[in-house]
């Protein structure tokens, strides 16, 4: 049970690189404790997938995605409710580009569990159109990446971008963000 809870901060899964139909996933625990034994294959068309509908709708509507992490990260959280936009303020956050665009849940019951709301996974699919993510209010994040690893080290340049443009909001003045860059996948 305790496992279960440290999945609060997200979840990873990867597409079957043999049936873009499918992909895997660690129901009920964290990325950082998976073992073998945890991963499931689910079908984007399958009923068990409405369990991580934000996974299936995002692989449904993106063939070129590989890997999505769904991510409750406080740092980004905290970025989606500030009037601050997360904007790149260090090299490995480039792939920010001039943002993100937003899906407002906050009109939602905060018990409603987004994972598990078809209707609401297609409208967060929709809402990342073509971008590498979308924040979600309160909430978190959807990323996505053409493969695993680059779906960690984005997550990873996420965060560690978000803690630098907070801390540079917090020492005052003009934040300087990265100039018009363009948007490419991280090694």
């Amino acid at each position: 049970e305790n496992v279960r809870a440290l999945d609060a901060f997200g979840h990873v899964s990867v597409r079957s690189p043999s049936d873009p139909n499918s992909y895997f996933i660690a129901p009920g625990v964290s990325a950082g404790v998976v073992t073998a034994g945890d991963i499931v294959q689910r079908n984007v068309n399958d009923p068990d997938s409405q369990e991580f509908a934000v996974h299936a709708e995002v692989y449904k509507a993106r063939p070129d995605v590989m890997a999505v992490v769904y991510g409750h990260t406080p740092e980004v959280i905290a970025l989606t409710e500030a009037s601050v936009q997360l904007r790149p303020v260090v090299n490995g956050g480039a792939f920010i580009g001039n943002g993100f665009p937003v899906f407002d849940v906050g009109s939602l019951d905060p018990q409603q569990p987004i994972l598990a709301d078809p209707a609401l996974a297609r409208g967060v699919a929709d809402a990342l159109g073509e971008n590498r993510g979308v924040l979600l209010p309160g909430h978190g994040f959807v990323l996505t990446g053409p493969s695993v690893y680059q779906l960690m080290y984005g997550a990873y340049a996420m965060r560690m971008n978000s803690l630098s443009q907070q801390q540079a909001i917090a020492l005052g003045g003009t934040v300087a963000h990265l100039d018009d860059v363009p948007v490419a996948p991280p090694p």
